[in-house]
Parts: structure tokens; sequence; C-alpha cells
């Protein structure tokens, strides 16, 4: 991830959908430097036993899921006007689009999170484990929608299906994916395939982890197998999902897999100065 946030910063790669591309990968920087840590953190010192600690925590985890979606959302937008629409894109303020994207993503995904974990109704059982308490009375009760990752989520489906169905019949299109293939353009790391591969990837990270979890009752996440699928959900699922997302965008793009190893071959490099082998 670090990497192709670096690869991004380069001058003639600061591209607007470069941009949206490096704003998932501090998205999964974000996860694994703040919520991966307080989860482990919650599995060692046991229940917080605050609403709202557990609610931020919640609405935290749920907006990161939420704000990576719209971005790949966004991403089929942008890659539409780009070749439909602007007449010259290098004219566009990149810089001032792509903060103005992911500041939207972030009102809007932060807001609809905070209404949907505090408004009446049961929460998903993460945060009643979370805060150590589960009350009785929503024991038979499902637990609430929740309604805009839901819409944003069939909102993303819609998109990437009328651009699947743009990009098989329309020749524009496919004469565009094919002057900026691999062959000719090592600066894009945008490809209709790693779009809808990390798509599919946050989808299943959104919900699969409150379907399989969620829905349970705090008795029965005690039973084997309820409890390692609990711990794998919470941090390996989270962590296959960024390896898929940052996958996705290496494989269709040869001049990031050349950065890549570039850096990995650095590093190399650095620990055997380190320990002069």
């Amino acid at each position: 991830m670090l990497s192709i946030i670096d690869f991004e910063r380069v001058h003639h790669n600061r591209t607007l959908i470069n941009q949206l591309v490096s704003g998932l990968m501090w998205a999964g920087v974000v996860w694994n430097l703040v919520m991966q840590p307080l989860t482990f953190i919650r599995y060692l010192v046991g229940f917080i036993d605050s609403q709202i600690i557990c609610g931020l925590d919640a609405i935290l985890r749920n907006s990161i899921s939420m704000f990576g979606i719209l971005l790949f959302d966004w991403i089929i937008i942008v890659r539409y006007l780009f070749l439909f629409y602007l007449k010259n894109p290098t004219a566009l303020q990149d810089d001032f689009w792509k903060l103005f994207i992911c500041l939207w993503n972030v009102g809007l995904c932060s807001i609809s999170q905070f209404v949907y974990i505090f408004s009446p109704g049961k929460n998903p059982m993460n945060f009643y484990m979370c805060v150590g308490q589960y009350p009785i009375e929503y024991q038979n009760l499902p637990v609430k929608l929740n309604l805009s990752l839901l819409f944003i989520s069939i909102f993303s489906l819609l998109i990437h299906l009328v651009a699947g169905i743009w990009n098989m019949y329309n020749d524009h299109w496919k004469k565009s994916q094919l002057t900026n293939s691999d062959n000719t353009n090592n600066t894009s790391l945008f490809t209709h395939t790693s779009n809808i591969f990390g798509t599919i990837a946050m989808f299943l990270f959104a919900f699969i982890n409150p379907v399989l979890i969620n829905q349970m009752e705090p008795s029965k996440l005690d039973l084997y197998p309820n409890y390692l699928l609990l711990y794998f959900l919470h941090h390996y699922n989270t962590q296959l999902t960024l390896a898929i997302v940052t996958g996705a965008f290496l494989y269709k793009s040869c001049g990031m897999r050349s950065k890549v190893w570039k850096d990995f071959k650095n590093i190399l490099n650095f620990f055997r100065k380190l320990f002069n082998y």
C-alpha cells in the first residue's frame, strides 16, 4: 500500500484516478494503524464498558468500509467523465477534486454511520461484545438494517453493472481501454478488472462479517468454531481484503509492479547492510 501511495506522488502519476486509488490505500493504512491495534487491545483487556467509545469504534469500522466502496464508485464515474465529457482532462484541478471527493465521502460515511449506531434498535453484536452488556429486550429482535451501507452497495453494483455492459458494447470505450493498457501507459492504476475485484473484496468485507457474526447470540459465540471465526473476521479477513484490493491494482499495472519490486529490493539491501550480511 505504501508503494502505491509513493508511486502516485510522482508528478507525472498524479492524476485524479491515481489519487483516488491512493486514497484507498490510505484507508487501509488507517485501518492497520488504528482499528487493528484497538481490536487487539480490546481482546487483551476485555470489555470497555462505554457505549460512546464502542459506538465510535463501530462508526469508524463501518465508515472505512463504506469509504472504500464509494471511492471505487468515484473511480468509475471519473473514468467515464474523462473519456466522454472532458475535452481537456489535463486542465482539471486534480488535487482539488480529490480533496473534495474524499471530504464528501468522509462526511457522508461518518454521519450516516453515527445515525445508524446511535439510533434506537438492536446494534450489531460487535457493539455489545465491546460494551460487555447485552440488553435482554433485544434478544429476539433482528439487528437493525444499516440502510446507508445497503443503499451505497446497491448503487455501486448498478454503476459497475452499467460500466461492464458499456465496456462490452461500446467501441470507443474498448479503444480507450486498449490505448491505456499496460503496454502503452504505465502511469494509470485503473483497469475495469481491478476495480471490479477490489469492489467485490470490499463487499465481502462489509457484509460477511455482519451476516456470520452480528446475527449470533452471545452464548453461541463461545462455541467452537464460532470464536475462531470471530477472530478471523476481525483480524485476518480485513488483511485478506486489503491484499486483494492492493493485488488487483498491482496485477494490471506494469509500472506499479516494477515500483514495488524496486522498493522490495531496497528494503532487502537495507537489512543486508544493517546486519552486514
